[in-house]
């Protein structure tokens, strides 16, 4: 299973809104897909990923997303014997480790 969270606009670096062109930047998404938008010179487009079990959008607590995920992680892992993996992707001090720990 994936889950995805979309962590709010941090205030400053890489994802701030200071005119900086970045080269993929989060369309859209909604509880069931990610679109990721890209620019190369002159071309755009987009990319639209289905595969998460769940997104969880920037309203999203530390504690409705913990809830939701790591009770089933924690079933696959001890008695399915099933490999976990926690990935966190993004803008350093947007919240990564914090989502990650719980």
């Amino acid at each position: 299973d994936i889950y995805v969270r979309i962590r709010p606009l941090a205030a400053e670096g890489g994802h701030a809104e200071d005119g900086t062109v970045l080269q993929k930047h989060l369309e859209a998404w909604d509880e069931a897909s990610v679109t990721v938008g890209t620019q190369h010179l002159f071309s755009k487009g987009e990319a639209r990923y289905a595969y998460p079990r769940r997104v969880f959008g920037t309203e999203a607590t530390q504690r409705e997303v913990t809830d939701e995920i790591v009770p089933g992680l924690v079933e696959s892992f001890t008695a399915e014997s099933t490999s976990v993996l926690f990935f966190a992707y993004g803008q350093t001090g947007t919240g990564k480790t914090r989502t990650m720990l719980g």
